[in-house]
């Protein structure tokens, strides 16, 4: 009994040992690319944390937002490897995932455009 007590202890703490490094590895270890999005209309919804949606999909988080002069440039970051193009543009939406919540959703540019690298701009649009 001394012995079934000992493994099953010992199973337990492996287990959440396993499960402890699945959770570093995907919170610290998880690629990021950097974007910012000027805006210069109200932001009354908008949050840190709010998701950023491309395509349908989420692909990110707000990180930081900075009133400069009369406008508002939001620090975005989005899965490494998500293919922003220049001529994308961003808006207000309602996030599907919260009640009364908003998300930015980003417009791709046309796939004849090349990609933005990380720390550009993309361009806010006033929503309707």
């Amino acid at each position: 009994m001394k012995r079934f007590s000992k493994m099953l202890i010992g199973l337990i703490l492996l287990m959440l040992v396993l499960f402890g490094l699945k959770l570093v590895n995907d919170h610290w270890l998880r690629t990021r690319d950097v974007y910012y999005v000027m805006f210069t209309d109200n932001m009354r919804a908008l949050n840190i944390g709010s998701h950023v949606r491309m395509n349908g999909k989420i692909v990110g988080a707000v990180r930081q937002a900075k009133l400069i002069e009369t406008s508002l440039r939001l620090k975005i970051e989005v899965a490494h490897g998500t293919r922003i193009r220049s001529g994308s543009r961003t808006k207000l939406a309602p996030d599907r995932t919260s009640i009364g919540g908003v998300c930015i959703e980003i417009t791709p540019g046309s796939t004849n455009e090349p990609l933005l690298g990380q720390s550009n701009i993309i361009v806010g649009v006033v929503s309707e």
